[in-house]
């Protein structure tokens, strides 16, 4: 486990910024999630690693709380002047370090989160996804081809003609699932293959 989450994780919601591209986790070139951007999830901002026992605080405008950044950034800087370093302000955003024994009261007065405390900052509902409704009839019918799989509790079969029906296609399915936001089966209606799914699904041996 990463710094962040050997020491936070049960503590405080700990998030993790997405690939701006695809909407979705960033990953080394080996397919393992990095670790090294997870941070804190604060109402003000949030805070991060900065090195060795030094945290860094970031308090931004775009913050849920919807105050003025420049009051809160300088009245905590004036409160804590005692325990913070390294204070820089810029357009949009102020920040300050602080050691990581510090926190508990830092943590506070950035109001960080705990509600997610216990999920993996790298969760499926930290993805940002659309609302999009597969019409009833439709949905029937590819209930109707998958019903053998779950009844023979071979679900993953199912997930297996997803992915073989996207490569003969090609479409690279993860990529368009986050970037549309939809899950896998939403993005086949959406691009009008539903009815080639189904067949191909209805086509499939267990």
């Amino acid at each position: 486990m990463g710094y962040m989450t050997d020491k936070f994780k049960g503590i405080y919601e700990l998030r993790v910024p997405l690939d701006e591209e695809f909407l979705c986790f960033n990953k080394d070139e080996k397919g393992k999630y990095l670790e090294d951007d997870i941070y804190i999830s604060c109402g003000l901002g949030k805070i991060t690693h900065y090195g060795y026992n030094t945290m860094t605080a970031f308090i931004v405008d775009e913050s849920e709380e919807r105050v003025n950044r420049t009051q809160v950034f300088n009245r905590i800087v004036k409160e804590y002047k005692d325990i913070i370093t390294d204070v820089l302000e810029g357009d949009g955003e102020g920040c300050f370090n602080f050691n990581v024994n510090d926190i508990e009261i830092i943590a506070k007065a950035m109001k960080a989160r705990t509600k997610g405390k216990n999920s993996s900052p790298f969760a499926k509902k930290y993805l940002p996804s659309e609302e999009y409704e597969i019409p009833k009839k439709d949905d029937k019918l590819m209930k109707s081809v998958t019903a053998r799989f779950i009844k023979n509790n071979k679900m993953y079969l199912i997930t297996q003609a997803y992915r073989e029906f996207a490569e003969e296609k090609g479409i690279d399915i993860t990529q368009l699932s986050h970037k549309m936001r939809l899950k896998h089966k939403e993005v086949f209606h959406k691009l009008g293959y539903w009815e080639e799914l189904v067949s191909f699904i209805n086509n499939k041996e267990e």
